[in-house]
């Protein structure tokens, strides 16, 4: 017994030199030893991180975002809330302030002031009509125009509005402005402060990716128990940087990025790019794997 008092008296002894901070922290991890670990930025990140998903052949990629301060359910919510038909009345009038206020209805928004001002706009700018041919606001279409059945497409004769995200991304391409999801709220700012906050994403391209043979030569400079095969990521980033806004990748002198990660069976796909092309990356990737 007294040798179990010695050994608890220099364990405080030990812990007295700590700061009462630490000291805490230690003996709550110590009494949450049959608890699930929290996460040290938010606890919905934790279970993202605990149900997430892999791709299966036939089935949609799985993604995530790389933002500590949103996590997939948030970022879906969001995308959600964008997908809907736009209920708002937007013109050539209407300020870029309005519009932000009439978003902020359905979604958290951000007007990024500072970019606008670089390139001599502000809050009050007015947005364009959605309704553009070469720079140019088409003129009104008359009624014996708009009763043609040749002028009515299936969204005309069918009532049917764009989604929120197309009508906003509409009214805003002709000021070269763009819009992020960010941080869990959508930023309306410039095409080229976009093109310099690139947002991360990881994608589980593993149905995707085929495995080659290495050369022999390979295998003797890389010494015993290199696999005798490799994954290709590089067929699938030719495929993505040659068709999906080529210019944008760092290859082709942009800014965007790719980064294979091969871990643990699994081979992710690290690309840092616009929201924009993200979308684009997402839906092209569905498809490859259906």
């Amino acid at each position: 017994m007294p040798l179990v008092n010695d050994s608890l008296n220099k364990t405080l002894a030990l812990f007295a030199f700590l700061p009462l901070s630490l000291f805490l922290m230690a003996c709550n991890c110590q009494a949450q030893t049959s608890t699930p670990a929290k996460h040290w930025l938010d606890q919905e990140l934790a279970n993202d991180l605990s149900r997430s998903k892999v791709s299966k052949p036939g089935g949609s990629i799985v993604s995530f975002p790389c933002d500590p301060m949103m996590n997939a359910k948030r970022e879906n919510e969001i995308l959600e809330a964008l997908s809907k038909e736009s209920p708002f009345g937007w013109g050539p009038k209407t300020s870029l302030k309005q519009m932000a206020a009439d978003l902020s209805k359905h979604v958290p928004v951000v007007l990024d002031i500072r970019a606008l001002e670089e390139i001599g706009m502000n809050a009050t700018t007015a947005i364009g009509s959605g309704a553009l041919i070469n720079g140019r606001e088409l003129a009104p279409v008359t009624e014996s125009e708009r009763t043609k059945w040749w002028n009515q497409d299936a969204v005309a004769r069918s009532g049917q509005r764009p989604k929120l995200v197309v009508d906003l991304l509409n009214r805003i391409k002709d000021l070269e402005l763009t819009i992020l999801i960010r941080h869990g709220q959508v930023v309306i700012t410039t095409i080229e402060a976009a093109e310099d906050d690139l947002a991360a994403r990881i994608y589980d391209v593993t149905p995707l990716v085929s495995h080659a043979a290495r050369p022999a030569w390979q295998i003797a400079s890389l010494g015993p128990g290199t696999s005798e095969s490799y994954a290709d990521f590089e067929s699938l980033i030719n495929i993505i940087q040659t068709t999906i806004v080529p210019d944008t990748w760092e290859a082709l002198g942009g800014n965007s990025t790719f980064a294979p990660a091969p871990v643990r069976g699994r081979n992710w796909l690290l690309i840092a790019t616009t929201s924009e092309v993200h979308w684009q990356i997402q839906r092209m990737l569905d498809r490859m794997n259906q």
